[in-house]
C-alpha cells in the first residue's frame, strides 16, 4: 500500500520510509522530553536539557515561587497603602517598591525562558501580567520626565488572579456571565424608558412649582425678601401644588416666618413703615404672603430630578431605580401632582430595584453553578490552589505548636483523666 502510494506521488520507497522514521524519531524525542506538553526548543536555541532551560522549567512548576509571589503581591498592596499622594515618597519605601517591581520582571523572564514568548503569550493571565509589568516600566519611564502618572501602580492586586486558581475560575465565570447580563441590562434600560415616558406625559413641569409672593412685599414694606419661598432649614425644595392640581402641598401649608427662635404671627400694618415690623407683641409672618404657585422655580437638586425632557427623565427614573433617595422623588410629585402618584413609583421601584436585581442575581448565580462544574481542567503553570496553601500553612502550624504526635497523644493523656465537666 505504502509503495503503491509512493508510486502515485512519483516517489520512491525508500524516501517515504525514510521520512516516516524520521517522524517517529522526532516523536519519540518530544515524549522522552521532561515536559512534552511545551515547546521542546525556544528561543532557537534553547531545549529542555539544556541547562538553563531545565532551571527556569523547575523554577516556573515550583510551588515555593508561587507561594513567594502571593507573598510579593500582598507586600505591593502594603506598600500603596502607605504612599501619601501629597507628600514626596520616602526612601525606603522607594528600595521596598523596587524590590518588587524586580521580582515580577524576573519572574516574568523565568517564565518566557521556561515556556517561550508563544507559550507565555499564549495564557491570557500571562499576558495581564505583562501589561502590568509593561504599565510600570511605563510609569517609570514618564517620572524620568516629571509626569506623575502612576495609574497602571492600581492594576497590582489583580496579579493575584493569576497566582491563585480559584480566584481565576471565579473571573472566567464572571466573564462568562456578562453576555446573560447584558440581556438583562437591555430589558432593564427598557423598563427605565417606558416609566420615563410616563413620567414626562404625567409629571412635566410639576417640579418647577414654587410659592410666589402674591404682592411686591419687598419695594412696600422695605424688606428683603425672596421672590419665592425657600426653606431656611431644610434641604428639601417646598413644592406645592396650584389649586387646578390634586397635590399634597398648598401654598398655605407654608410655615410661618420666625425670627431668632420666635414664631411670628402677625400681619403686616396697613400703614406702609417699617417701625412696626417687629415690636414687643410680635413679628410679622412674611411667609403668608407667598400665597401663588408658579410653575417658575427651578427643578429640585440643583435641576438634577426632573420630567421635563428625556435625557433629564431617564436619570431621575435610573436614579429611581437604585432606591437612592427614591422617596424623596415620590413625595415632590405627590406635592405637586396628585397622591395618587404613589403607586407608579412604588410599582416601578419593585420592578426596577427588587425585580430586576434579582433577576441579576440569579443570572449569575446560574452561570456561576454551571461554570464549577464544567471546570475541570488541570492546574497550569502560576496557579495555586487556595486549599492546598491552606492544608499547607495548617500543617506548619500544627508542626508548630502541637510537635511530635506522639508527644501530643501523651500530654492529652495526662491532661484528659484532669478533666471533669
Amino acid at each position: 500500500m505504502k509503495k503503491s502510494e509512493a508510486r502515485e506521488e512519483g516517489r520512491p520507497p525508500e524516501v517515504v520510509l525514510n521520512i516516516q522514521e524520521q517522524e517517529a524519531s522526532t516523536d519519540e524525542q518530544q515524549q522522552q522530553q521532561p515536559y512534552p506538553a511545551l515547546a521542546p526548543v525556544v528561543f532557537r536555541c534553547l531545549e529542555q536539557t539544556s541547562k538553563l532551560r531545565r532551571w527556569c522549567l523547575q523554577m516556573a512548576h515550583s510551588t515555593w515561587l508561587e507561594y513567594l509571589s502571593i507573598l510579593m503581591v500582598l507586600f505591593s498592596c502594603v506598600i500603596l497603602c502607605m504612599n501619601k499622594p501629597y507628600e514626596e515618597q520616602r526612601t525606603y519605601l522607594k528600595i521596598l517598591d523596587s524590590v518588587v517591581f524586580a521580582f515580577f520582571i524576573v519572574e516574568m523572564v523565568i517564565k518566557m525562558l521556561a515556556l517561550g514568548v508563544v507559550g507565555y503569550f499564549g495564557n491570557n493571565w500571562n499576558t495581564l501580567d505583562f501589561l502590568i509589568n509593561f504599565g510600570e516600566v511605563l510609569d517609570f519611564i514618564l517620572a524620568r520626565f516629571s509626569l506623575r502618572w502612576k495609574v497602571f501602580q492600581a492594576f497590582r492586586p489583580m496579579r493575584m488572579f493569576d497566582r491563585i486558581q480559584i480566584l481565576r475560575v471565579l473571573v472566567i465565570v464572571l466573564i462568562d456571565t456578562l453576555p446573560m447580563l447584558g440581556h438583562v441590562l437591555l430589558i432593564k434600560i427598557l423598563v427605565i424608558f417606558i416609566f420615563s415616558v410616563v413620567g414626562i406625559q404625567m409629571w412635566a413641569g410639576h417640579l418647577h412649582n414654587r410659592c410666589f409672593l402674591g404682592e411686591d412685599i419687598p419695594t412696600t414694606y422695605n424688606v428683603s425678601l425672596r421672590p419665592y419661598y425657600i426653606s431656611s432649614w431644610s434641604e428639601y425644595s417646598f413644592i406645592c401644588s396650584p389649586d387646578n392640581e390634586d397635590g399634597m402641598q398648598r401654598c398655605s401649608h407654608v410655615p410661618p416666618y420666625s425670627v431668632d427662635g420666635q414664631i411670628c404671627t402677625l400681619d403686616a400694618p396697613r400703614h406702609h413703615h417699617t417701625s412696626t415690623a417687629n415690636d414687643s407683641s410680635g413679628c410679622i409672618n412674611w411667609n403668608q404672603y407667598y400665597n401663588v404657585c408658579r410653575a417658575e422655580g427651578n427643578n429640585p437638586r440643583k435641576g438634577v430630578i426632573c420630567f421635563d425632557n428625556i435625557g433629564c427623565a431617564l436619570i431621575t427614573t435610573a436614579q429611581l431605580f437604585t432606591l437612592e433617595g427614591w422617596t424623596e422623588i415620590m413625595f415632590y410629585v405627590a406635592d405637586a401632582h396628585s397622591i395618587w402618584s404613589l403607586p407608579i413609583f412604588i410599582v416601578a421601584t419593585i420592578i426596577g430595584a427588587l425585580i430586576m436585581m434579582n433577576m441579576c442575581a440569579v443570572v449569575i448565580a446560574t452561570k456561576f453553578s454551571e461554570g464549577m462544574e464544567r471546570k475541570t481542567e488541570e492546574p497550569q503553570v502560576g496557579a495555586v490552589s487556595t486549599a492546598a496553601l491552606f492544608h499547607k500553612l495548617m500543617g506548619h502550624m500544627r508542626r508548630i505548636f502541637c510537635g511530635d504526635n506522639r508527644n501530643t497523644s501523651r500530654v492529652m493523656a495526662g491532661v484528659m483523666p484532669w478533666v471533669r465537666f
